[in-house]
């Protein structure tokens, strides 16, 4: 797995944390990154990770923005791992046709 993040501002500091729950656990790699914050400039994180074997796993990331010792912007994301995957496709939804032929939709 990898976290990239792309900087939309100059900052003189950002941190990225990445958070393991559910039973993941950290197989090599970092899990936290700190630097300066340039606009447009990519920083990646890569790491390894283990998920449980009957799935439930999560992974977390944190990023911050931090100016003059204040964080002035955060944002979150997070990704469950090994979630059970439906093996049946949904069935697709009954079109309703007017009396033309041509297709309804209906608004509730």
């Amino acid at each position: 797995m990898q976290v990239t993040v792309v900087a939309s501002i100059d900052a003189p500091e950002m941190r990225m944390t990445v958070s393991l729950t559910g039973g993941t656990e950290l197989v090599s790699g970092e899990l936290s990154w700190q630097g300066r914050s340039v606009k447009g400039a990519t920083t990646t994180v890569p790491f390894v990770v283990r998920t449980p074997r009957e799935g439930g796993g999560k992974v977390k990331v944190r990023v911050e923005v931090v100016s003059d010792g204040t964080v002035q912007f955060s944002s979150q994301a997070a990704y469950e791992l090994g979630a059970p995957v439906s093996s049946k496709s949904p069935k697709p939804r009954a079109i309703k046709r007017d009396s033309r032929g041509h297709g309804v939709v209906e608004y509730r």
